[in-house]
């Protein structure tokens, strides 16, 4: 008969000890969710800021430049294409992770990114105006813009200048890219460029679910123009988006409409950046382009906080 030491037995019911690994597996997941989310919120971080002095009605102010540059050994390579964009009724900061998002995968296709603050030239850090309904108030909306509709567009023109003076910009090859509001504030300082000598010429045009201020007069000479538009736009119709194109043809330049099928007014799919990086390279010309230099770390992390999140998942359901 055997007289060994017997196994020590936890005093805690299995079900306790189930419960401990299900927080432990959790506050693991929470800290490496943690992680990512800030390391991935710190890849997207514009490479640089700088304000431009503008003159608003007699008044001078800055305007903030968040500018997002091509990796560091594809910049040595001297000027690049530029991209500069143009927020909506938003604002800068409401969506700003999204306008991070769009301005850094340019960037990886190697356009020097430029994101202007043009609201700063008012007394106003959005025109979020909304109705009872929850609905975008877009009565109320349209009266600010008629009223500071020449304000954006010569912000706008300064800081096309601002950018186009830069060693690395080819001020050559420069495109505007609005969203919403930002496409009608887009089309405005184009064609203001055309009649200013003083002002920049951008040469491409990308309008993203915008349209055409009633004070806009595109003429010959209006740069080629990609208008990105929801099929089921409520906040700015898709037939704006026609007669917007339409003007742009009328003065013999070109003009493509791509309508997303069944989209709202944020109209964004796999195919419209693809047209979108079409477009750029046809009139710009491809900048360098460069590998995310993270890809590699990002799979990483996402494959541990996955694993994490499963092992989680398969304790609750033993």
């Amino acid at each position: 008969m055997s007289h060994g030491v017997p196994l020590l037995k936890s005093s805690k019911p299995p079900r306790f000890r189930r419960r401990g690994v299900i927080l432990a597996t959790l506050l693991a997941s929470l800290v490496l969710s943690s992680a990512w989310f800030g390391w991935h919120a710190l890849q997207l971080q514009p490479t640089e800021r700088f304000v431009v002095p503008a003159d608003v009605d007699g008044v001078r102010c800055t305007i903030q430049v968040e500018a997002f540059l091509p990796a560091a050994h594809a910049r040595s390579a001297g000027s690049h294409p530029a991209v500069v964009l143009l927020h909506g009724v938003e604002g800068a900061a409401r969506y700003r992770s999204a306008h991070y998002r769009t301005a850094r995968w340019l960037a990886d296709q190697g356009y020097a990114v430029f994101f202007v603050h043009y609201f700063d030239g008012g007394d106003y850090d959005d025109l979020w105006f909304l109705r009872e309904d929850g609905d975008l108030d877009v009565k109320e909306i349209d009266a600010v813009c008629r009223r500071d509709a020449a304000r954006w567009t010569g912000v706008v023109a300064e800081s096309l200048n601002a950018i186009a003076a830069r060693s690395d910009v080819d001020r050559t090859r420069i495109a505007l890219d609005g969203n919403s509001l930002g496409g009608f504030v887009a089309r405005s300082a184009a064609a203001t460029a055309i009649h200013d000598e003083r002002v920049a010429d951008p040469r491409a045009v990308v309008v993203n679910w915008g349209g055409l201020f009633e004070s806009t007069r595109p003429s010959h000479g209006f740069p080629p123009t990609l208008f990105i538009h929801g099929e089921k736009d409520t906040v700015v119709p898709l037939d704006s988006a026609r007669h917007a194109a339409e003007s742009v043809l009328a003065v013999e330049s070109e003009a493509t409409l791509f309508i997303v099928p069944g989209a709202s007014h944020i109209a964004r799919s796999q195919e419209s950046d693809a047209r979108t990086l079409q477009f750029l390279e046809k009139h710009l010309g491809a900048g360098p382009r460069v590998e995310p230099q993270t890809v590699d770390e990002e799979t990483r992390l996402r494959a541990a906080i996955e694993s994490s999140l499963w092992s989680m998942n398969s304790s609750l359901f033993r």
